[in-house]
């Protein structure tokens, strides 16, 4: 069971319940943290960009798509259904449904459990929220081996998420 709180543009936190406990990873917006249990640590300062990234993908990749329309990021098509998007150092190839333009895939470098990993993201069976229509299926694999799948239940759009959500307890 993971709930996933984002407020673009920078600040996201996931927190997972599992059988051996609760642990939290959140991005204030600078610098990152995780906690498991009473214990709260900050996250390697390498790991920060990487959960900058979640932020980005959060929401079937409703970060990509907001940078872009904003102007944050350089969006260039490489084809009739796929895009290469640009912000800064972090770079994806965005490819969409031919025919209802949805962003059914994402494909970046990411830090995997083994090291540096091209990872991949589909997203399926599309459903309208809140005026949008975002995926409630998502698959991710690294280095073409599948790490993850999930399904979304329930998801809101501008729920009231505050900014001090997200701080270091």
């Amino acid at each position: 069971d993971t709930t996933e709180e984002v407020l673009y543009p920078d600040r996201y936190k996931m927190t997972m319940k599992l059988p051996m406990g609760v642990i939290v990873q959140s991005l204030d917006g600078k610098s990152g943290w995780m906690s498991q249990g009473p214990q709260t640590q900050d996250l390697p300062p390498a790991l920060v960009p990487e959960l900058a990234k979640g932020v980005t993908a959060a929401g079937g990749g409703l970060g990509f798509l907001l940078a872009a329309a904003t102007g944050k990021a350089e969006v260039i098509a490489t084809g009739a259904d796929t895009a290469q998007w640009k912000q800064g150092d972090f770079e994806a190839k965005l490819t969409f449904d031919p025919a209802t333009h949805h962003l059914i895939k994402l494909s970046y470098k990411a830090l995997g459990m083994m090291g540096p990993a091209e990872q991949e993201t589909t997203f399926s069976e599309f459903q309208p929220i809140d005026g949008l229509t975002l995926p409630t299926n998502e698959a991710t694999a690294q280095n073409g081996q599948p790490v993850g799948a999930r399904v979304i239940s329930d998801r809101k759009i501008n729920p009231g998420v505050k900014p001090e959500a997200f701080k270091k307890p």
